[in-house]
């Protein structure tokens, strides 16, 4: 049997990269059952997107936004 994985989105758009009240948190999550190998999502022009197994909080300890 294989596990499941979850994916969170970590995305910051272009009209945030100014603002300082910037929050790294994850947007969303996605799992994927044993043996899937892709998903979809639809992303915003001009943006960053990082999907990663990591669920990080802005308020962790050694994450920054600058």
């Amino acid at each position: 049997m294989k596990k499941e994985i979850t994916l969170h989105n970590y995305q910051v758009s272009y009209e945030q990269c100014d603002n300082a009240e910037l929050r790294i948190d994850p947007l969303s999550k996605y799992k994927l059952s044993g043996g899937q190998r892709e998903f979809s999502d639809i992303l915003p022009a001009f943006s960053l997107s990082v999907y990663s197994t990591y669920n990080l909080a802005h308020s962790d300890s050694g994450i920054l936004a600058e």
